[in-house]
């Protein structure tokens, strides 16, 4: 008997299995300092080039370019990242790491350090966070020294009250001494609020920075500070992959953003973790691979150019 999952009905059905326990716990987003996205020009694009990943990496998440390779790792599990060949997406060397994969969710960078976010807080049960820095210089003498970051979310009104919330997290960047992070929120309507942390070794306390009314789950970001914008990865409702392009204003306060895109990628069903710049307008995004019923697919990179 074929008991594959009707497409139309796979169409409602994944959304509401995700949404509905979120539902429950879902958070009310800080009015402090909104940033209003409607006003955003809005287009959809089709990926320029699509590569399929090796088993290694079955659940791609974080995502930069460093050194004229693309590297990623899984979101739990195995305590290693991965140099990827961008045309190709074969693993050209990869690190194993001294430290476990609770959740991994994020990597960035900035000019001496690789940041890799254990962020990630599905339960909402994590109150203590930590981001790894990993020295370029050693991985370009095949070696790892790394040091950590920890941090906790401070109290916010929330819900009408005042409380400490354990936000889920996927998507952070760096901005010179700064580590600027974007919540994944599911209610009333998707968005994500800002926080920032000392980009140092040592105990944070995130400060709330701006709210953003996304209309999407934020699952990965990318700072460009040649073209001064954030572009924002992640999916609807309906798991389609969706951008946000956020335009940076010139005094690099992100409470100031007014300007940027909203892009939708002609792809259905892919659950986009993470995405890095690779030359110009033109990025990376990577897919984990899923299963519902006898339905699967495998961790894909693909290409786009934004305009």
């Amino acid at each position: 008997m074929d008991t594959t999952l009707h497409p139309g009905l796979r169409r409602i059905l994944i959304p509401l299995l995700v949404w509905i326990p979120l539902t429950v716990t879902g958070q009310v987003a800080d009015e402090k300092v909104v940033i209003k996205t409607s006003c955003f020009k809005s287009y959809a694009l089709k990926p320029t080039a699509e590569v399929q990943l090796g088993s290694d990496i079955q659940e791609g998440s974080g995502l930069i370019t460093w050194n004229g390779q693309l590297w990623t790792h899984n979101d739990s599990d195995v305590s290693k990242i991965f140099a990827l060949d961008p045309h190709t997406g074969g693993i050209v060397k990869g690190f194993d790491l001294p430290i476990k994969n609770i959740d991994w969710e994020e990597m960035s960078q900035d000019r001496n350090f690789l940041y890799l976010g254990n962020i990630g807080n599905n339960s909402g049960e994590r109150s203590l966070l930590q981001i790894y820095r990993i020295k370029k210089e050693a991985l370009l003498r095949d070696k790892v020294e790394l040091d950590s970051i920890t941090f906790e979310w401070p109290e916010v009104k929330d819900l009408g009250k005042t409380r400490k919330v354990n936000f889920d997290c996927e998507a952070m960047v760096v901005m010179h001494d700064s580590i600027f992070l974007f919540t994944k929120e599911w209610k009333p309507r998707p968005c994500s609020r800002i926080f920032k942390i000392a980009a140092v070794p040592g105990h944070h306390t995130a400060e709330y920075v701006a709210t953003i009314k996304t209309r999407l789950l934020v699952t990965g970001a990318n700072y460009s500070e040649e073209q001064k914008r954030i572009v924002l990865c992640g999916y609807s409702w309906l798991l389609k992959p969706r951008l946000l392009i956020l335009t940076v204003p010139d005094s690099e306060n992100l409470k100031q953003i007014k300007k940027g895109s909203r892009v939708r990628i002609k792809k259905d069903f892919k659950q986009i973790e993470g995405i890095a710049q690779f030359k110009g307008n033109d990025y990376f995004f990577v897919s984990e691979s899923s299963k519902f019923l006898l339905s699967e697919t495998g961790p894909k990179l693909y290409r786009v150019t934004i305009r």
